[in-house]
């Protein structure tokens, strides 16, 4: 073999080994999305396939989102859930908006995954002898998606429009006791959390 072929045999071995690695490495521990940045925007748009072909392969992920627990335990500022905030009604959320809350201490923890919103439901029940039109939660609500159901799908989705409305009650209690203590949770005074058994 002459001296320049091997020279670009082993570079070529070198460079398998190094791809090997590589791969190793990532099934080992994935990259996350939020890591790309730091590989440099000019490298990652030039290798957009290579990218593309790793989070298909579960190789690049997003990164976990923390537990409510890990979330509120790490909070300074009065935690909400993200799904609390888009059942407010509108002038509900503007007045926490003006408030100056929402710009240092509330922290928002995203319960919502994929940009979703909270789903609600115009739903048919039977009363007396005719059918009458129901709605889960708030009448102008800031941000949701309501599915119509008719009289059949309200009856097979029964316990899924139970589970709305319980979660809505949830809500609905967060949100009152946020409009309660808003002046003192704009100020920083009241940042206790209250969801559930957690605490702080």
């Amino acid at each position: 073999m002459a001296n320049k072929d091997k020279v670009k045999f082993i570079e070529r071995y070198e460079q398998l080994v190094k791809e090997q690695q590589f791969e190793q490495a990532l099934k080992e521990q994935p990259l996350f999305e939020d890591e790309l940045g730091q590989l440099g925007y000019d490298v990652v748009s030039k290798n957009n396939d290579m990218v593309k072909d790793l989070r298909d392969r579960g190789l690049i992920i997003r990164r976990p989102y923390p537990t409510l627990q890990e979330f509120v335990e790490n909070a300074t500022g009065y935690v909400v859930k993200k799904s609390t905030l888009f059942q407010m009604e509108k002038d509900e959320y503007r007045i926490v908006r003006q408030s100056g809350a929402l710009h240092g201490s509330i922290e928002i923890y995203d319960d919502l995954e994929n940009n979703e919103v909270p789903l609600h439901f115009q739903w048919q029940h039977k009363r007396l002898n005719s059918w009458e039109t129901s709605y889960t939660g708030g009448s102008d609500m800031f941000e949701i998606i309501r599915e119509v159901l008719d009289k059949g799908e309200s009856e097979a989705r029964a316990s899924e429009i139970r589970q709305v409305q319980v979660s809505y009650k949830v809500a609905r209690q967060e949100i009152d006791f946020l409009l309660n203590n808003l002046d003192a949770v704009a100020e920083g005074i009241v940042n206790t959390q209250y969801h559930g058994s957690i605490n702080r």
